[in-house]
């Protein structure tokens, strides 16, 4: 029987917890019979449906090992968390639990976990939106894609946010038992409508490491309402276009030209969910001569329409 340990730090979020042991049951629950031991490790809520164990038992090798986030006293820096002993310890147990062959399932702030251990070097990843240009920042060999809310490469899962968890648990779940049975756990585990992260990722939450570009952002924002082409930007930095595009590429893999769309469409988004504006006059305020290119861009940011984007926001 396939072995799983869930990895419990101090302050995590309570949902991805309860939901990793809730898939699992509704699992056991449709295939008529138990189909994993589930392993509850380093925790000490009162959760009953796996066995607790204590952190040595991630001394021995195991099928799968989830780690639902690093915990909310550390959300802000989760690379100060991976620094004390007990992060140490599960870096360490990462690296051994991949070399050893299991599949490792992480979800937001975790992901620098198997970052630190090495384990995402060359792989696809993802992470909660906001600690995006941070991860790229400090872990240039892993091949982020903050958009996805989950990744999967080879034995390695990765969520984004906390509650891309349930999306986890279903790829995990598809990867372990079938697809069929993930489509029958989704019915009880996920509404109708799931957006991509960048539905509501913004740049001016985003945690900017290069000052470059975040006085960049700055500018952009300070002049919404015109076209401020790459060169003027550059010049107003006291840099060039080309340097400039480099670190816009490596702290948040966009262009210049990237950027500055996105600054404006999530600007846009935010008026479309707070004001009664017509689109032509958001438009005007974000820099744009016609609503059809606005349109095309919101759609794309955010998987919805201006129309659809404004009735969610009501």
């Amino acid at each position: 029987m396939l072995s799983i340990a869930i990895i419990d730090l101090e302050g995590q979020f309570n949902a991805p917890v309860a939901v990793t042991l809730d898939a699992l049951q509704i699992v056991a629950s449709l295939a008529g019979r138990p189909m994993a031991d589930v392993a509850y490790i380093g925790g000490q809520r009162g959760f009953a449906k796996a066995t607790r164990m204590p952190w040595s038992a991630l001394v021995e090798p195991w099928d799968v090992v989830i780690v639902p986030g690093l915990g909310l006293s550390h959300a802000l820096d989760p690379v100060t968390a991976l620094s004390t002993t007990k992060g140490q310890t599960l870096v360490h147990a990462l690296q051994a639990q991949h070399d050893s062959g299991a599949l490792l399932a992480t979800s937001c702030t975790a992901s620098f976990a198997l970052a630190e251990a090495g384990v995402l070097d060359g792989r696809l990843a993802t992470t909660s939106w906001w600690l995006a240009a941070e991860f790229r920042h400090r872990y240039p060999r892993v091949q982020l894609r903050e958009g996805a809310l989950t990744t999967e490469d080879g034995k390695v899962l990765c969520a984004g946010g906390t509650l891309a968890h349930v999306d986890l648990m279903l790829v995990l779940i598809a990867k372990q038992f079938g697809a069929e049975l993930a489509t029958q756990v989704a019915r009880y585990l996920v509404s109708p409508w799931r957006a991509p992260q960048s539905a509501v990722a913004e740049i001016g939450q985003t945690r900017v490491t290069d000052p470059l570009v975040a006085r960049a952002i700055t500018h952009i924002k300070a002049n919404l309402d015109r076209a401020v082409s790459v060169e003027e930007l550059a010049d107003t930095l006291a840099t060039s276009p080309r340097t400039l595009h480099r670190h816009a590429q490596a702290s948040l893999g966009l262009s210049v030209v990237g950027l500055m769309r996105r600054v404006r469409g999530e600007e846009a988004m935010r008026m479309l969910r707070e004001t009664d504006l017509p689109l032509s006059r958001i438009a005007e305020q974000v820099g744009y001569t016609d609503t059809s290119t606005l349109r095309t861009l919101v759609l794309k940011l955010s998987g919805q329409t201006p129309a659809a984007l404004r009735r969610r926001g009501k």
